[in-house]
C-alpha cells in the first residue's frame, strides 16, 4: 500500500528541526513505523490467541506470525478500529483517554492531519519527504488498523511530534549561544525567524554532528 502518494511536504525550518535530532528523517520515520507495526502485531496476537485456542472449530494455529494474523482477520468477529468507530460513532467522543491522546478538538477523524494542514506555510520554502510515496506492506497496515483508525493520521502525528522536539532542543541549546555572542544585537521574535538565524550560524551543529 502506498501512503502519501505525492509525498509529505514540510517547511524548510521543520526539516531543519528534524535534522537537528535525526541524521536521516526518512529513515527515522520508517523505523518509527516499523516499531508501531511490530507493537500492534504483538498486541493483536496477544488479544486473539486465547479466543482462537478456545474456538472448537480451530484445530491448529499457524506457526508463522503473518499467517496467524491473516487467520485472526478472517474471523467473523474481527473488526478493525475504523469498523468499530463506524459501528459506534460516539465512542471516541465519550472516551476521555482517546480525547487526551488526540489533543485536538473538533478536527474530525484525522486530528493530526487537520493540525498539519492548518499550519501557515504559504510564504516558506518547502521540502518533500517520500516524494514517491511511502510504501508499506498491506499486512503491516492491517495490523495497525486493528487499533488505529487512520494510519496516515498517526504517521503525521509522529512526524509533528518529532519536529516539535527538534525545535525545542535546537532553541534551548542555541538561545544561550545567541545571548553570549557580542555580535548579536537582536534576535527574531518568532520561532521561525529564530530557527532560521540559528541554522545559518557558522558554528551551528545538529545533535548527530555534535555526537560525532
Amino acid at each position: 500500500m502506498i501512503l502519501f502518494t505525492t509525498g509529505i511536504r514540510i517547511t524548510q525550518n521543520e526539516h531543519a528541526a528534524l535534522l537537528h535530532v535525526e541524521d536521516d528523517p526518512e529513515t527515522w520515520l520508517r523505523q518509527v513505523i516499523a516499531d508501531k507495526v511490530l507493537a500492534r502485531t504483538d498486541a493483536l496476537i496477544q488479544e486473539w490467541r486465547p479466543r482462537l485456542l478456545a474456538d472448537p472449530n480451530i484445530s491448529s494455529l499457524p506457526a508463522n506470525r503473518q499467517a496467524l494474523v491473516a487467520l485472526i482477520m478472517e474471523q467473523p468477529s474481527y473488526t478493525s478500529r475504523h469498523q468499530q468507530e463506524l459501528a459506534n460513532p460516539d465512542s471516541a467522543i465519550n472516551n476521555k483517554a482517546y480525547s487526551r491522546t488526540v489533543g485536538f478538538k473538533d478536527s474530525g477523524a484525522n486530528p493530526n492531519i487537520a493540525r498539519f494542514d492548518a499550519r501557515q506555510t504559504q510564504t516558506q520554502q518547502m521540502v518533500t519527504l517520500f516524494p514517491n510515496g511511502l510504501d508499506i506492506q498491506d499486512n503491516d497496515c492491517n495490523c495497525v488498523h486493528a487499533y488505529v483508525d487512520s494510519f496516515e493520521d498517526w504517521i503525521i502525528g509522529a512526524l509533528l511530534g518529532q519536529i516539535h522536539r527538534g525545535k525545542k532542543k535546537m532553541i534551548r541549546q542555541y538561545q544561550q549561544v545567541l545571548f553570549d555572542d557580542p555580535d548579536v544585537v537582536t534576535i527574531p521574535a518568532t520561532e521561525e525567524g529564530l530557527i532560521d538565524m540559528i541554522v545559518k550560524r557558522p558554528d551551528y551543529e545538529t545533535i548527530p554532528q555534535q555526537i560525532k
